[in-house]
């Protein structure tokens, strides 16, 4: 299957490979964001019960950072000199909403 883009989104989409570095930076970034969310998931259910209503940061290795705000995990986060795409920051509820959809 071929996606046709208007030439808006076309632009649109260039403009942000370029701004990532070109292309294989993006996709090499992309890959490395899947890590990040795969390990989010792996270790969510532990880190809830270790750190009930926190806000934690994960990237590809594990934790972090923990810490009362979501704001103050991000600054953490980011003094260490991290980029966005390396890390994830979730608020870890022990009793979250269920949304039947």
């Amino acid at each position: 299957m071929t996606h046709s883009f208007p030439d808006v989104e076309k632009l649109a989409i260039e403009e942000m490979i370029e701004y990532f570095g070109g292309i294989e930076a993006f996709n090499k970034g992309n890959a490395e964001f899947h890590q990040v969310v795969q390990r989010m998931c792996d270790e969510e259910a532990a880190l809830t019960e270790q750190y009930p209503c926190k806000w934690v940061a994960v990237g590809k290795d594990g934790l972090l950072e923990v810490g009362d705000s979501m704001e103050e995990v991000f600054v953490a986060v980011e003094s260490r000199g991290l980029k966005s795409s390396e890390f994830l920051v979730i608020f870890l509820d022990p009793n979250p909403l269920l949304l039947i959809l």
